[in-house]
């Protein structure tokens, strides 16, 4: 991802020696928010072409087994797996990454910390700095298309919440969450996965629920 992500910078056009004509500190935020934000998307475009790739959503069970398959078959961070295929599932789903401390900004951004913040995140519980005293939160949450919430980064996780304590005992779980859980006034149910990132203090949660009108075809 990352290697692709800089070769972006190469082939999109207007991106080609513009690190040679100003240093990165002279450019506004946005124009900089702008370049690194289409470069992960030509990035993701080429090691998971929207089209192929919907199709091997579409044609496996909404799991995170499918995700961790699909990482593999593409070469993927699971993160950065997940992140797809919750952006081109053709149903309800959505996925959340939770973890102590600050939340990201909701844009594609922050692929360009994910890899910085796990070997940081992992020298901390190497080095003994535990972070179960500072506050769980939604960090960033990812939705298709039909998915009709939005659970807002820097969302507090409570201790009563069943993601917290999956987060704290460091194990995968197959339940059911409340989008109550997350702050909201709905009475929505979702069927729930949950999975520590490895050693990074991260945890994926992936939420879908069933189609309500479930599409009919007709057969001539």
């Amino acid at each position: 991802m990352s290697i692709l992500h800089e070769r972006g910078h190469f082939v999109l056009p207007w991106h080609k020696g513009l690190d040679y004509r100003c240093m990165e500190k002279d450019m506004s935020p946005p124009v900089r928010d702008k370049i690194e934000r289409e470069a992960y998307r030509f990035a993701v475009e080429i090691m998971m072409p929207t089209e192929v790739f919907s199709d091997d959503v579409r044609n496996r069970e909404t799991s995170i087994d499918t995700i961790d398959y699909l990482g593999g078959f593409y070469q993927a961070s699971l993160e950065a797996t997940s992140i797809r295929y919750a952006q081109v599932h053709p149903g309800y789903c959505a996925i959340m990454v939770v973890a102590p401390g600050e939340a990201s900004k909701p844009t594609d951004m922050h692929m360009n910390q994910l890899f910085a913040d796990a070997v940081k995140q992992t020298a901390n519980i190497v080095n003994g700095d535990s972070q179960d005293n500072r506050r769980l939160m939604i960090k960033y949450f990812v939705r298709s298309t039909r998915f009709n919430r939005y659970f807002r980064p820097g969302t507090e996780i409570h201790d009563d919440n069943p993601v917290f304590q999956t987060w704290e005992a460091g194990e995968r779980i197959q339940t059911e969450l409340r989008a109550s859980h997350f702050g909201s006034s709905s009475s929505q149910t979702y069927n729930a996965e949950c999975m520590p990132l490895g050693r990074s203090g991260k945890l994926l949660v992936l939420l879908w629920h069933e189609d309500p009108e479930p599409r009919i075809s007709f057969e001539c």
